[in-house]
């Protein structure tokens, strides 16, 4: 929908030129939202693609864990001790 602006106002017409970038800018998003999700996640595919290949040519299950992902996620009572944190 195209309006002209029919108004001598100076801060009228710069709410009508904010309200046409803003509808403009949301029918963009919404027609190319598809694709900047996709291309987004293509990058995550294709590593988590790659480390598959990759544990499969070294013959090990990509399913398996290996003793690296199973360390703690937490740090250990010393490392808190040492750093001055509290529990």
């Amino acid at each position: 929908m195209v309006r002209r602006l029919n108004t001598t106002d100076p801060i009228r017409r710069s709410q009508l030129i904010l309200a046409g970038s803003l509808h403009l800018g949301t029918h963009e998003q919404h027609h190319l939202q598809a694709a900047i999700a996709g291309s987004m996640d293509m990058g995550i595919n294709q590593s988590i693609a790659n480390l598959k290949q990759r544990l499969a040519k070294e013959g090990r299950d990509p399913t398996r864990p290996t003793p690296h992902s199973m360390r703690r996620s937490t740090p250990s009572p010393t490392a808190l001790a040492t750093s001055g944190a509290t529990s």
